[in-house]
């Protein structure tokens, strides 16, 4: 029998992990190969993120009435450097030139469900440049207060602008 990276949370409805639009297979729970890793680590990330929303904020899942998430991994080059939140959906792409690895930490995966989050239920707004649009600024901030409440520090590791 495979495993495969597909679980429900305390609350907010399952998640459900993929790469290159299939499931993630192990015939254990060691997740040994590159792949494995990489989507064990995204879909570790989802979860705690989940769960963090559910126990410090009552949040049932992105949408408030515990919808399902899908966490797709790909290895399109044009995706290269990306995270992003489409309904439903976080798209992690491949690691950009010179990365140790794509973009599947517990901040990205907490900035997109962040994301999520606003996107099912406050105003949303386009702007023309990410770094203009308070969309963006706005979820990275919300994130970066959560993550000190998770992890019991705070780290400004970029600026916007």
């Amino acid at each position: 029998t495979d495993y495969r990276l597909y679980e429900y949370c305390m609350m907010g409805g399952p998640i459900h992990t993929t790469y290159n639009g299939n499931d993630v297979l192990s015939p254990s729970l060691t997740w040994s190969s590159s792949t494995e890793r990489l989507a064990a680590s995204a879909h570790w990330a989802a979860e705690k993120t989940v769960d963090f929303f559910y126990q410090a904020l009552g949040r049932d899942g992105y949408n408030g009435s515990g919808g399902p998430l899908s966490i797709g991994l790909t290895s399109n080059p044009a995706y290269a450097g990306a995270a992003l939140y489409a309904p439903s959906n976080i798209v992690i792409g491949p690691a950009p030139p010179g990365a140790s690895g794509p973009y599947v930490s517990l901040d990205v995966m907490g900035h997109e469900f962040t994301h999520a989050i606003i996107g099912n239920g406050l105003a949303y707004w386009e702007s023309p440049a990410p770094s203009t649009n308070p969309l963006v600024t706005f979820s990275a901030l919300w994130w970066r207060h959560t993550q000190s409440l998770l992890l019991g520090t705070i780290t400004w590791e970029r600026t916007f602008g």
